[in-house]
């Protein structure tokens, strides 16, 4: 093999550092035959295309009503982080005067960390069906923690954090993410539509829980 490669480089007067490279075209796609065409279509359909043991409804009842409880969920994990300028003002004049307020201002940046990076773990266990186990627990924890919150006394900053910096913040990361992935479940051509409703009630309860106090 060596001796006829050195014998066409001479036939060639090719230098030494010279390479002679074999450039192949590639086939028409017209050309391929036509098992591995089929076979490209299928991996793509299987891609794109729901598995056909998996029901999508894309409405109905039941998952309408999943977007209404994904839009109160929305709405009570949302609110205490859009209006924690509420807690904010009270806690520094009223039940925390001895804090400065940067280390009150914590109370209120942990819950807005824990919304999604409890997504961590609540992601795997949702994916593995424990969703009912999530929002269940969560929603007791949530309730726990208010009325420990409502049970603070004053100048107690440890009450107040653990209850509503950290249990509150975990609470909502536990039940919201999982409320959002479930309309997936329920939607397919209108998922988009069917979460973006359900996400407004973020805004909606940050414009009306502020307003009651």
């Amino acid at each position: 093999m060596a001796e006829a490669v050195i014998a066409e480089a001479f036939a060639y007067e090719l230098n030494e550092d010279d390479t002679i490279v074999e450039v192949v075209e590639p086939a028409p796609l017209g050309s391929l035959p036509n098992n591995t065409q089929a076979t490209d279509v299928e991996e793509f359909k299987s891609e794109t295309e729901p598995h056909p043991h998996i029901h999508i409804p894309d409405g109905g009842l039941p998952a309408w009503l999943t977007v209404v409880g994904a839009w109160f969920i929305s709405a009570i994990c949302y609110v205490y982080v859009n209006a924690y300028g509420v807690y904010q003002a009270y806690y520094v004049q009223t039940l925390l005067p001895s804090y400065s307020p940067s280390a009150i201002s914590w109370i209120g940046s942990l819950p807005a960390y824990l919304l999604f990076a409890v997504g961590i773990i609540t992601g795997p266990m949702f994916d593995r069906g424990y969703f009912r186990h999530l929002i269940i627990g969560g929603s007791i924890l949530y309730i726990g923690c208010l009325f420990a919150q409502a049970e603070a006394k004053e100048d107690a900053y440890c009450q107040i954090f653990l209850s509503q910096g950290l249990g509150q913040g975990l609470a909502q990361g536990i039940i919201y993410l999982p409320s959002v992935a479930v309309m997936s479940h329920h939607f397919r051509r209108r998922r988009a539509f069917a979460m973006g409703l359900a996400v407004s009630g973020s805004s909606t309860g940050g414009i009306l829980f502020p307003s009651t106090h």
